[in-house]
């Protein structure tokens, strides 16, 4: 089965400790050397965003940037918002 996205788990990235973070920083690590994209969920900080984004995780999902949306809903956010990645 091929693998093109690897993505942790909010443990990883909302743990103060920095045992979880170094845990993290070497996931991103080899899988940018796997040539993966790294995706991050739970994200509901703002120093959990700062971290993903220090350390090269390119995706990220959570409560910090919506609550969860019915299709119709998303519908009319980006509707609001113009195109996505606009």
């Amino acid at each position: 089965m091929p693998l093109y996205e690897l993505k942790l788990d909010r443990p990883l990235i909302t743990d103060r400790d920095s045992d979880a973070r170094t845990v993290a920083k070497t996931i991103i690590l080899l899988a940018e050397a796997l040539g993966l994209i790294v995706g991050a969920k739970g994200v509901e900080t703002e120093q959990a965003v700062e971290f993903l984004q220090a350390t090269g995780c390119q995706k990220a999902q959570g409560f910090y940037f919506s609550k969860p949306l019915s299709s119709s809903a998303f519908a009319g956010l980006v509707a609001k918002q113009g195109a996505v990645g606009a």
